[in-house]
């Protein structure tokens, strides 16, 4: 044990039973000893325990010194209030006459308000001591947006005590923003090393990582998906995915890769990898795939929610007089084993969910508005705007957020045109809802509240 905390256990100790005296003995009578005394007793006790697990350390870091040295001085001046506060009501002579009582009794009062405002100071120093010893460690994952930092940033106090707020992101502005433009504590990950890159890439082809079948080409491939993890396992589900392994299918996969990712992999980059995996899909699977559009970013997806959708769009094709559901939980299976999307499991294992991966969900998007497949995030006035397009709007998927379609008189904007919309999605809360007599060819409609119900 340290010589400093042993010191200042060696103040904190008799305060703490000075405080227990004061709030239990004669001077609890006083107004607002009792309530200020125990208050403080507390707090101190949770200090003490603090410095009782400093016992065990055998060196202390230097913001936990700082904190130790600080309630060590507080200790003292605690001490010294109610040590001085005891001196002053600490009995009086029954010898005195009636003048020195009532000169006595004044005299008293106003020093009653000097400890009482004392006190109160030395509350407030206890609960500032208690604040800074309580550190946060802060994970947030794939931040995007520098705004949704500036708002997350503020939630949490700078109190230079330890504490710290960790972030992944993709985009540099974001790491610079979240850093105070301070590049050093910016790390940027590293791609996988060649080795680890292989084994990553041949336990997805094959289920093992001993198989070196095509390695030169696989070592060609690696190199283009510049050594990223979610590029390799796209890349490798996508041969995997073929029922032969044959040399000119790799070859053609490795020409489809652009050279200038190997140089600098980028998000861009990423996508135009991932695009492949879109491009090899069989047509029977691609509007499924494309309705998961529908759902927002880092949304648990239930499995049979899914296939009832694709099934009452009429996404799934019947196969040699299979039960349309089967077929439609091979889709989903097949869309899991390519990797395409998350698998989610329940408590005994069971595939019963998936998530979109957010880059994924942004092929899925950008696909969707290439080929007019769906709408996400429409408000009713752009719902109003789209009478006059070329080419209608077939699935609509709407963001409420919290209160969303904001009144009754925005809710009923939203045109006649709508009636060709055949799946609508709304996620979030609100009072009013689009007037769905409009939407007289709906097939699917799906509302999902802020909780996921």
């Amino acid at each position: 044990m340290s010589l400093s905390v042993s010191v200042t256990m060696g103040v904190m100790r008799p305060l703490l039973g000075k405080l227990a005296a004061l709030a239990g003995g004669e001077y609890s009578k006083l107004k607002g000893v009792k309530k200020q005394a125990s208050f403080l007793e507390k707090e101190l006790s949770a200090m003490n325990a603090a410095l009782e697990k400093m016992e065990l350390m055998d060196e202390l870091d230097p913001v936990a010194r700082d904190w130790r040295d600080h309630v060590r001085e507080m200790s003292y001046d605690m001490e010294n209030c109610i040590d001085d506060f005891v001196h002053q009501f600490g009995g009086g002579n029954a010898k005195l006459g009636f003048m020195k009582k009532t000169a006595r009794s004044l005299k008293m009062l106003g020093q009653r308000h000097r400890i009482a405002d004392r006190m109160e100071e030395l509350k407030t120093l206890a609960l500032e001591a208690n604040e800074r010893r309580i550190r946060y460690l802060i994970i947030v994952d794939d931040l995007w947006d520098q705004s949704a930092w500036n708002t997350i940033s503020r939630a949490f106090p700078e109190s230079a005590n330890g504490s710290r707020v960790i972030i992944t992101t993709r985009v540099e502005s974001v790491a610079s923003a979240a850093c105070c433009s301070r590049p050093e504590f910016i790390y940027r990950m590293k791609p996988l090393n060649k080795q680890d890159s292989k084994k990553l890439f041949f336990g997805r082809v094959y289920g093992s990582e001993d198989d070196h079948q095509f390695e030169e080409i696989t070592a060609e491939i690696l190199k283009k998906c510049g050594e990223l993890p979610l590029a390799i396992i796209t890349i490798a589900s996508l041969l995997a995915s073929r029922p032969e392994k044959l040399r000119d299918e790799w070859e053609s996969i490795r020409n489809s890769l652009g050279t200038h990712f190997a140089v600098n992999p980028t998000v861009e980059g990423v996508k135009n990898i991932l695009n492949l995996s879109y491009i090899h899909l069989p047509l029977h699977l691609r509007a499924c795939f494309l309705h998961l559009g529908l759902y927002p970013e880092d949304r648990e997806i239930e499995r049979d929610d899914l296939v009832r959708q694709w099934l009452a769009e009429g996404l799934v094709s019947k196969l040699h007089g299979q039960d349309s559901e089967v077929v439609a939980k091979s889709y989903f299976n097949d869309l899991i084993n390519r990797s395409l999307i998350q698998p989610g499991c329940n408590k005994d294992g069971e595939l019963v969910s998936c998530r979109v991966h957010d880059m994924m969900l942004d092929l899925i998007l950008s696909k969707c508005e290439e080929h007019n497949f769906l709408r996400v995030e429409c408000s009713p006035e752009e719902m109003a705007r789209d009478h006059g397009r070329k080419y209608k709007v077939r699935r609509i998927s709407m963001n409420l957020g919290n209160g969303g379609v904001a009144d009754e008189a925005t809710s009923r904007i939203i045109p006649s045109s709508v009636s060709q919309v055949r799946s609508l999605a709304l996620f979030g809360e609100s009072k009013y809802m689009p007037p769905l007599l409009h939407f007289k060819h709906l097939k699917v409609f799906l509302f999902k509240s802020l909780g996921g119900e």
